[in-house]
């Protein structure tokens, strides 16, 4: 076992003397059972397991119903139809994305950490958009992927507090040492090694725990069938949402003009069909 490992078991034992977090894994741990390939759970039987939750089943139902799912807009009332209709993982994934999101934000103390929910949320439509205009397939994953890139993050930030405001503070006087080894000397581990331990611990599914790695350099001059959108696009997505919302205006253009690219060679889209998405996610969420 390696020490990223240890750290990693480490971390959850201690989330796990939090008073809400028990019952937050179980709740996931439970409906990713559920929705397993390998089950033998019926779409009633998943139903019934969101159906405890009513805040679950309100804002699934929302989701179900929004535009997001143009064709099936306004036409699914029960859980039960929403499995059968979007299919367990979809339902499955999104269950578990409104249930971390509402449990971080309610209790979240620090702006920092409520800020980090939206940006995710807003990661995830920008994602979504990119994924659509690209004419990659499977963007409902893409989007739930986008929305937990930063999953281990936003552990960091809700639980272990000292650590992240060490980690922040290491950041600032880093002198370009760079985020992963501020990360590592605050916790002990990289962020997104701490997401995909978490992830992992909850069985979420494989393209959630590919979403949270960072990828190489080398990934951004891959073509064609060798691109993985599942990796790239939910990275690329939380890059522009971190400049639109962390850098200064008069800065803002020039920063994305470099992001974009560095993405040119895998998302060929044009800078000002870029800021345009950006500007409409934004007005979306």
């Amino acid at each position: 076992m390696t020490d990223a490992q240890v750290t990693v078991k480490d971390l959850i034992a201690r989330m796990q003397k939090e008073e809400s977090f028990p019952a937050i894994s179980q709740h996931i741990s439970e409906l990713n059972l559920k929705a397993a390939p390998s089950s033998e759970s019926s779409a009633n039987e998943l139903a019934s397991l969101i159906l405890r939750d009513y805040s679950l089943t309100s804002r699934l139902l929302k989701v179900a119903n929004s535009a997001m799912y143009g064709q099936f807009s306004g036409t699914i009332s029960t859980v039960s139809r929403a499995v059968v209709v979007l299919g367990f993982e979809q339902v499955q994934l999104t269950a578990a994305g409104l249930i971390l999101f509402e449990h971080v934000q309610y209790k979240a103390k620090s702006h920092y950490v409520k800020e980090a929910v939206l940006s995710a949320f807003l990661s995830g439509i920008i994602a979504r958009d990119l994924a659509k205009r690209m004419a990659v397939k499977g963007w409902e994953n893409i989007y739930i992927g986008a929305m937990f890139h930063n999953f281990g993050r936003l552990l960091g930030m809700n639980y272990f507090p000292e650590e992240y405001c060490k980690y922040q503070q290491l950041v600032e006087e880093g002198e370009g040492e760079g985020e992963d080894t501020a990360a590592r000397e605050a916790l002990g581990l990289t962020f997104s090694d701490l997401g995909i331990g978490v992830a992992k611990t909850w069985s979420l599914p494989d393209q959630i725990v590919v979403s949270m790695k960072l990828p190489r350099e080398s990934d951004l001059d891959k073509e064609g069938k060798n691109i993985n959108h599942q990796l790239l696009l939910p990275r690329f997505a939380n890059e522009l949402c971190d400049i639109s919302m962390n850098v200064a205006p008069k800065e803002r253009r020039l920063q994305l003009a470099k992001l974009v690219a560095r993405y040119r060679n895998v998302y060929p889209i044009r800078f000002n069909e870029i800021v345009l998405m950006v500007d409409e996610a934004i007005s979306e969420m």
